[in-house]
């Protein structure tokens, strides 16, 4: 049994639950900052606060899993006599229900006939923890009942194969092309963008080589044209009606380049990806392969692509990604810091964050300012910052004091524990 929190955490933790310190959409992040700790330490959340804790956490969903690795025995049983709190009977958090996640349910290769009489919230919970151990398994499971789910089911149960996601999924995706419902058709494709060895890979490829043409021997350019209309082969592959105020080629473009193989560009060009990004002219060509690079994950296609298309950053590594990022933002740069900080995976470094609110500090204030990106991203080292930031009182309303709060209490909490 887990030994309970150290006086001076319970106090946050009662304060956080009943009389935030911090705004409302700061409180999550607060909260899981404390759970956080709470593990690191070894110990449990106390009992007199479960209800409440149990409560929150079946609102916020990424609060789940934290809340269930520091409950223990007790808050179990206790969340065994609420439905609305099944998914804290187990210590993974996982969704449940009448008994999912229990011996019923086991999470190892489950029996597929068991599986299929669960809650649907249990079956896709059940796949979607298999798919990170036993990617194969979980799969089949989803084939198992396919023909006879209902089309919420087969969607939610597709969007599972996106972790691990592999060549051996192909077979059940190019299925799903002719799935009745357009909602699971459409997923399908998307996952389908991020297997550039599929057979649709390549025929997105037949489609995308005619339309390059390279011109020029000193100063060599990359034409590209727009595609006919697709036939029915096309349409089921992903080449179906453009979004209003969008042109229908120039979408239909958009979507062969999303999903074709990357090496198309570089055969076509004879240059790598860096030299083959700046050759690309056109607009629906350029977002289609920016699309291409975050599902297929490229990493050379990433370096290439990032400074045009920051919200690439995240296919980095996360050291490199750093450096990116601050080099984006040095004196001089045009880049929108809110941006940036609405794209790059918290949490930040120390130099980082010092760019993001220097350049914050510098600029007028803006309604859509992303706070909570902020609030979850910010290296406690830019406090004293973003205390001379609050100091200043104009511009940006009430953002430099929320983050200051929540970073001061976000600061607090490790001494808490100790």
């Amino acid at each position: 049994m887990l030994p309970p929190a150290p006086p001076a955490a319970v106090q946050l933790l009662e304060l956080l639950l009943h009389q935030p310190p911090v705004r409302a959409e700061l409180v999550p992040v607060a909260l899981g900052a404390w759970l956080a700790a709470a593990q690191r330490r070894g110990v449990r959340v106390p009992h007199p606060v479960l209800p409440a804790l149990l409560a929150l956490a079946t609102r916020r969903r990424e609060l789940r899993e934290p809340v269930a690795a520091v409950v223990d025995a007790r808050g179990r049983w206790l969340a065994r006599l609420d439905p609305d709190w099944a998914w804290a009977a187990t210590p993974d958090g996982a969704d449940g229900a009448d008994g999912a996640g229990d011996a019923e349910a086991p999470v190892d290769a489950p029996d597929p006939l068991a599986w299929g009489r669960l809650p649907t919230p249990a079956r896709v919970a059940t796949v979607a923890r298999l798919r990170a151990s036993d990617p194969d398994v979980a799969r089949e499971l989803v084939e198992s009942a396919w023909r006879d789910d209902p089309a919420a089911t087969r969607l939610a149960l597709l969007e599972t194969l996106e972790t691990s996601l592999g060549p051996a999924d192909e077979e059940l995706l190019e299925r799903a092309l002719d799935d009745r419902a357009r909602s699971v058709r459409e997923r399908a494709q998307q996952l389908l963008d991020g297997l550039p060895g599929s057979a649709r890979a390549q025929r997105m490829a037949d489609r995308l080589r005619p339309l390059l043409r390279t011109t020029g021997r000193v100063r060599r350019s990359l034409e590209v044209e727009l595609p006919a209309d697709p036939g029915p082969a096309g349409v089921r592959d992903g080449l179906g009606t453009a979004p209003r105020h969008r042109s229908r080629r120039g979408f239909h473009l958009e979507r062969i380049a999303a999903a074709a193989p990357l090496a198309v560009w570089t055969e076509v060009t004879g240059r790598d990806a860096a030299g083959t990004w700046p050759m690309v002219r056109d607009a629906d060509a350029r977002r289609g392969i920016a699309a291409a690079v975050r599902a297929q994950r490229d990493l050379a296609w990433a370096r290439a692509v990032v400074a045009d298309v920051p919200a690439l950053l995240d296919v980095l590594p996360a050291d490199e990604r750093e450096r990116v990022a601050v080099s984006l933002l040095r004196p001089g740069s045009t880049y929108d810091p809110l941006a940036l900080a609405r794209v790059v995976p918290p949490p930040w470094g120390a130099d980082l964050s010092r760019l993001l609110v220097e350049r914050l500090m510098d600029r007028k204030g803006t309604p859509d300012a992303p706070t909570l990106a902020l609030a979850r991203g910010l290296h406690p080292d830019v406090l004293p910052l973003l205390r001379a930031w609050e100091a200043r009182k104009h511009g940006w309303h009430d953002l430099p004091r929320d983050l200051v709060r929540h970073l001061a209490l976000v600061t607090a909490i490790p001494e808490a524990f100790r």
